[in-house]
């Protein structure tokens, strides 16, 4: 059983080299964490690291749905977001 457990997860959104999600602004993305293993619960903790100048959003704007390993957001402003996932076992990262 896996005692410590950090997965960092970066996800940029509307751009980096084609490997982020593209949305638009005013319309919701949906941003969905892979559990590690099956069968265990696991603690999501959902964080905006970086956001376009200009945009108002704060963590607080992510809402966590489905067990909280599934994020929704609604950008408000045109840019780049970075999202951070960290995903705890019994309060451990």
């Amino acid at each position: 059983m896996i005692n410590n457990l950090l997965l960092l997860c970066f996800i940029l959104i509307a751009g980096c080299g084609n490997n982020g999600i593209e949305g638009y602004v005013s319309e919701p993305i949906s941003i969905t964490a892979k559990q590690p293993e099956d069968g265990i619960n696991y603690d999501y903790f959902w964080t905006l690291t970086n956001q376009p100048d200009g945009s108002l959003m704060n963590s607080n704007d992510l809402i966590s749905i489905n067990d909280g390993n599934k994020m929704t957001f609604i950008p408000d402003y045109p840019g780049e977001y970075t999202i951070e996932v960290i995903i705890s076992e019994y309060g451990d990262e």
